[in-house]
């Protein structure tokens, strides 16, 4: 069963808006530079990495490491799964944060 949730921003003071507007600046740098270090074989492509082997993201918690590998090798998988299309470096365009339970 997949749950999910949605909140609004209405209501909030500017100084959670200027935390939630530099989580996602980080989100997307360290998602992009996972995406690159895959894309030029440098990382493994893999679902699951430990968070001590992702290295590249200094100054993060384990569980924010964790979540940006599982959505970048995603975005990557993807991309590579592709037929038919010539496969280029995937772009995040329209970048959004799952907060998922790891398995």
């Amino acid at each position: 069963m997949k749950r999910s949730s949605k909140h609004t921003i209405k209501y909030v003071t500017d100084y959670k808006k200027d935390l939630l507007n530099r989580m996602f600046l980080t989100w997307g740098y360290y998602l992009k530079k996972t995406i690159d270090r895959m894309w030029e074989d440098k990382a493994p492509i893999s679902k699951y990495m430990s968070c001590k082997q992702i290295d590249w993201m200094d100054g993060l918690g384990g569980q924010y490491k964790s979540l940006i590998y599982k959505q970048a090798s995603e975005i990557v998988r993807g991309e590579k799964s592709r037929k038919g299309k010539k496969k280029s470096k995937p772009k995040v365009k329209n970048l959004s944060i799952n907060f998922d339970k790891l398995k």
